[in-house]
């Protein structure tokens, strides 16, 4: 008796061992935080509700409670309204669904621009040398060194004693070529009484005495009634008067002629008077004074500096850049922390030093004295093509390709770089509608099957309004969460493993780190389970 005793209790402790390890065998003893769908955005708490899996059929058929998609709650996201976690179920199996997750960003068509700066300094619109208009000792000076004028304003005047003598002289002359010609009516003189109107007077009779003679002569020699001798004086004296009259003619063209230079004579002198009195050829500022009282100065001498009152920025850009900055160019102008836009005033010309200056209008809400410097911004497009992010480029074996999603299948396309532009990079050899794949996993198959998640950083997937559940094991079936905005991914309390429980053997969940944004993951998956239900 004792000896069968002692044999059942053996027999009763050695069948509890066994049934202990056949039930961590079959799934109850749960290792390691639960699988979180990448890019799911977790929710709830920030503690995880632990749960003890209700005892199904033969330990197999377990109902998870308490517990979230990721076998516990999850912290809100920062930046958006949390997604409300739903449940994913599936048949049990050891193997996990080939689906590959990836970011996808849209290419776009257009141009890729750069977006560069010059030091821009305020100048003023028009500055000058103003040079003397005639010669002359330096009389006074009637203004200084930064004083402000109107266009007129006399600023330094000549000794014009001589020049008044030179318009005297040029008014004699004129008068002296009128009476000449018998246009003066100072003397009363007029074109029949001048004294080479007098001359072309007489030079005409002598024509017309000679043409007689010269008439009379040709009938006598018909009948033999003059020699021959007075025949030829008549034609001699006949071409002689006619020379005459051409030269009196003449006489009177070249006198009017003089006339003309005599009247051009006195109008320089009153000019070169007029000339004495320098004055501002605009409104502006007198940036400097170049001569002193009592220097002599020759015409075209530098006399002072005058600035316009109208402002605009100056500033240079590099030979490649200018083609891209033509008359009328959006620009901005940032001077004292403040912006403003403004456009490019003229049309580039040639390099000088190996830069190509350029003017912009000065913006009238900037106030800003002569010589303040500021940043001009302005951009410039480097090519047209199509535009994807940096990080879709791909490179193997001298060529560079991208990926793309075509129908939740992986796709690869070479591709050319026209050029790059910070993250952005212009390409051709791509549809401009392509979704392109953003840092592809290495060993990326084309074909493979991948779930596109959108690179807006708004943490929505593609394909629906909701959030993609997390993935199931083969043969499980998912169910769509709602999702309201997204935002950053959040930390999240995962479902690690707690403690054990009680004599039943049976692990409770605790708190755990993990989860992301999104919908929250599955509970962990038994093998040889029947069914496991997501908690709520």
């Amino acid at each position: 008796m004792k000896r069968n005793s002692r044999f059942r209790a053996v027999f009763t402790a050695s069948a509890f061992l066994i049934l202990l390890a056949g039930c961590t065998a079959s799934g109850d003893n749960v290792g390691g935080p639960a699988s979180v769908a990448p890019g799911a955005q977790t929710q709830g708490a920030p503690q995880a509700q632990s749960g003890t899996p209700a005892s199904g059929q033969g330990e197999s058929n377990r109902q998870w409670g308490g517990l979230g998609a990721s076998g516990g709650a999850a912290a809100q996201p920062q930046g958006g309204a949390a997604r409300q976690g739903g449940q994913s179920g599936g048949q049990a199996g050891n193997r996990r669904s080939a689906v590959v997750t990836v970011e996808v960003q849209a290419a776009r068509t257009g141009a890729l621009t750069v977006e560069n700066t010059a030091a821009g300094a305020v100048m003023p619109d028009t500055q000058s040398s103003v040079a003397a208009g005639a010669s002359g000792s330096v009389k006074a000076l009637l203004k200084q060194a930064g004083d402000w004028v109107d266009s007129g304003t006399p600023v330094i005047q000549l000794d014009d004693a001589a020049l008044k003598l030179s318009v005297r002289l040029a008014k004699a002359t004129l008068e002296n070529a009128k009476i000449n010609a018998g246009t003066s009516t100072a003397g009363g003189a007029t074109g029949a009484t001048s004294k080479l109107g007098l001359q072309l007077q007489s030079a005409q009779s002598s024509v017309s005495s000679a043409e007689k003679n010269w008439a009379s002569a040709q009938a006598l020699q018909k009948i033999g009634g003059i020699s021959g001798s007075d025949y030829d004086n008549a034609q001699v004296q006949l071409q002689t008067s006619q020379a005459n009259l051409e030269s009196a003619k003449m006489a009177v063209q070249q006198n009017i002629l003089l006339v003309e230079t005599a009247s051009i004579q006195l109008e320089q002198a009153q000019l070169n008077l007029a000339n004495a009195l320098i004055k501002a050829p605009y409104a502006g500022q007198i940036s400097v004074i170049n001569v002193h009282p009592g220097e002599f100065v020759s015409q075209s001498t530098p006399v002072f500096g005058l600035v316009s009152r109208s402002k605009v920025i100056s500033f240079s850009v590099s030979p490649s850049d200018a083609p891209g900055l033509p008359a009328g160019t959006l620009l901005k102008f940032t001077i004292n922390g403040a912006t403003a836009n403004t456009q490019v005033a003229q049309t580039p010309g040639a390099p000088l030093n190996g830069l190509v200056a350029l003017t912009a209008a000065l913006p009238a809400s900037v106030k800003a004295s002569l010589g303040t410097v500021g940043t001009i911004s302005y951009r410039v497009v480097l090519a047209n093509g199509t535009i994807v992010p940096l990080t879709a480029l791909q490179s193997a074996e001298n060529k560079t390709f991208v990926y793309t999603n075509e129908n939740n299948k992986a796709a690869r396309y070479e591709v050319q770089v026209l050029d790059a532009s910070g993250t952005e990079v212009a390409i051709s050899g791509l549809n401009p509608k392509a979704s392109v794949i953003l840092n592809p996993p290495p060993g990326l198959l084309v074909g493979a099957t991948i779930q596109a998640v959108a690179s807006a950083g708004v943490g929505a997937r593609l394909g629906g309004n909701g959030s993609v559940p997390a993935v199931t094991p083969a043969g499980g079936q998912r169910q769509w969460n709602q999702a309201g905005a997204g935002g950053a991914p959040g930390a999240g309390n995962g479902g690690a493993v707690g403690g054990d429980a009680a004599a039943s053997g049976k692990r409770q969940w605790g708190n755990g780190s993990g989860g992301a944004s999104g919908a929250g993951a599955q509970p962990p998956v038994e093998p040889n389970s029947a069914t496991s239900k997501g908690g709520q």
